[in-house]
């Protein structure tokens, strides 16, 4: 691996703790890889064993399937420094859900699991974010199965913020990810998600500065999800 990539795999929020002389080394003992891809390239198929972790150095990949019907649906588009579909690297199928689809032009760092197992095991603090990528991977893709049962936009945003005014216990809550993540959970483009917040904005129900939301209209915020019930 040469000086450019490893400064670029450290940008990655697993190893970003990581003084680079120690990741250097650690790598230096165990195998792993860089690889290419062009735009519209598929990296890696639906149902295709997951036994190696990939880490975007460069470029955007999208996790798409198609549905019976046909419909190409999107889960979710990462960008570098991300690493891709950790929560299912050390399940017991290890099978991706999804295609693997480079957005843009891709640059990828590859680690099998027992070589990722090797540096966490030396780097304590690699094991303590890769399990933190995991688990809120999996809360991500728990959420966007809540979603899923909502057939508008608004009907999404306003159950999504009601149960962050639920777990969070105050009417002024926090969005716990970037706006642009907050899009792929509710399944829509980040203009499309900016101009629902707006319009409620508009109509009284929240306030925004940020991240920071405040829900001025539980009710009326309510009677919009419950309209998909």
């Amino acid at each position: 691996m040469n000086d450019r990539d490893l400064g670029l795999l450290r940008r990655c929020p697993l190893f970003r703790s990581t003084p680079e002389a120690q990741l250097r080394a650690q790598l230096e003992r165990v195998p792993h890889g860089v690889s290419e891809y062009d735009a519209d390239a598929l990296i890696r198929s639906q149902g295709d064993r997951y036994d190696e972790l990939l880490i975007l150095l460069k470029g955007q990949v999208a996790g798409e399937f198609r549905t019976h019907d046909g419909r190409l649906m999107r889960v979710e588009t990462l960008a570098a420094p991300e690493a891709l579909a950790s929560a299912f690297l050390f399940s017991p199928q290890a099978r991706l859900p999804v295609d693997m689809v480079a957005v843009t032009d891709v640059r990828l760092f590859r680690i099998g699991r027992e070589a990722l197992l090797s540096v966490a095991s030396a780097c304590p603090e690699v094991l303590e974010r890769l399990l933190r990528d995991i688990s809120h991977r999996t809360e991500f893709l728990a959420t966007k199965l809540r979603m899923v049962q909502f057939e508008t936009l608004r009907e999404r945003v306003a159950h999504y913020l009601l149960e962050l005014m639920r777990a969070q216990s105050r009417p002024t809550v926090e969005l716990p990810v970037a706006k642009k993540e907050l899009a792929d959970i509710l399944g829509s483009a980040r203009q499309s998600v900016f101009r629902c917040l707006g319009e409620l904005e508009e109509q009284g129900l929240i306030a925004q500065h940020g991240r920071s939301v405040h829900i001025l209209d539980s009710e009326g915020l309510r009677m919009l999800a419950e309209a998909a019930e």
